[in-house]
């Protein structure tokens, strides 16, 4: 049965079963896609989801609803990203340049099938702006996230980043700067003039397992996908192409 925030809440503290799992359906996927955005790697977003649920398990009878369920849950799920990270070694922009200039080959989309390299490239897509995240600033990489890919609101958004709404949008102004800026240095779709092709990077990709390999399913028939999961994927290539073609309209709209 569907419930409300507030029933949720209550049930939850009463330790009703139907409600946890109504929670870890409903729930799970939005922390997943905040964790493995964060941190980039599909396993740590697993255990971070995990972890995650059992926090809200453990601790709901000390949420008094100050701010939304989702904003508590997003803020946990922050807190448990921002522990993993903090014995990890941050990518750089100017890292992440070296190899897309140095790995490319053009030769490499020559061999593959126009649907196959279509495949190719939305996955590619995706794992350059994971690529991107990556090197921005923890609270830039959460604020860009959560503003610009889940639609976040600022007065939210700085709760959950226990910070002021005016830091809040300063921090969402630099992270956008700083991958407008990169972009316009290297993303062929963002400017022509530019050397980086995603195609070129296929093959490369390929060789890493960064990008998942092509089968006549996969690229030809229907994915052995749920209805939800395919709609969530097209909203997420949707969301990427929007940031590609519009990022910058977007960096003058928050000024």
């Amino acid at each position: 049965m569907p419930f409300s925030q507030n029933m949720l809440v209550n049930k939850l503290k009463e330790g009703d079963k139907e409600a946890y799992l109504f929670f870890c359906d409903n729930y799970s996927s939005e922390i997943y896609n905040l964790a493995y955005k964060m941190l980039g790697n599909r396993e740590d977003a697993e255990d971070i989801t995990q972890d995650t649920i059992v926090q809200v398990y453990c601790n709901i009878k000390g949420f008094k609803g100050n701010s939304s369920l989702y904003t508590w849950v997003y803020r946990i799920t922050k807190n448990l990203c921002l522990k993993h990270l903090q014995d990890k070694k941050r990518s750089s922009f100017s890292s992440l340049e070296k190899i897309i200039y140095k790995e490319q080959s053009e030769k490499a989309a020559k061999s593959f099938s126009a649907i196959e390299k279509k495949f190719y490239i939305n996955q590619i897509k995706e794992g350059c702006l994971i690529g991107l995240l990556k090197c921005l600033s923890f609270y830039q990489r959460a604020v860009f996230i959560l503003n610009v890919l889940f639609d976040v609101e600022i007065k939210y958004l700085a709760q959950i980043l226990d910070k002021s709404e005016n830091a809040t949008r300063i921090l969402i102004h630099r992270s956008k700067k700083n991958i407008k800026s990169f972009l316009c240095r290297n993303c062929f779709l963002y400017n022509s003039n530019n050397f980086c092709k995603c195609e070129n990077l296929i093959e490369f990709s390929l060789k890493r397992g960064w990008i998942e390999e092509s089968s006549p399913d996969k690229v030809d028939g229907i994915p052995d996908l749920s209805l939800e999961r395919i709609e969530n994927e097209l909203m997420g290539l949707k969301k990427i192409i929007y940031l590609y073609k519009d990022l910058e309209k977007n960096l003058l709209m928050s000024l």
